[in-house]
């Protein structure tokens, strides 16, 4: 009785944001793309942050993948190659999410 229970991580998000005293989770990039006001918190010892790779020792994460269908449209794989190179990889660091990695199975 009376625990707030949240359907999605938008309603996560502004739970977290508007209820006193709420502790809970989310993503560097929910956070930074949504202009979020809450604090991340230090995970045994260690920031919730980016380094200049775009890489973290946070010793949580929510990996984000992108998917295709078996046989992918033109669009898709342009969009796929956009995200695995240099300004893809900036864009995502900038929303807080580690770029895409080589060795990354490709359609």
């Amino acid at each position: 009785r009376g625990l707030f229970t949240a359907a999605n991580g938008q309603e996560n998000a502004e739970a977290l944001e508007t209820v006193a005293g709420a502790f809970g989770t989310m993503t560097l990039g929910q956070i930074m793309v949504g202009r979020r006001r809450v604090r991340a918190l230090e995970l045994d010892g260690v920031p919730a942050v980016l380094d200049s790779m775009g890489g973290t020792t946070y010793p949580a994460y929510k990996p984000l993948h992108l998917l295709l269908r078996a046989e992918p449209s033109a669009a898709a794989l342009g969009l796929l190659e956009f995200a695995r190179g240099p300004q893809g990889s900036e864009l995502l660091r900038a929303m807080g999410h580690a770029p895409a990695i080589a060795g990354m199975r490709r359609p």
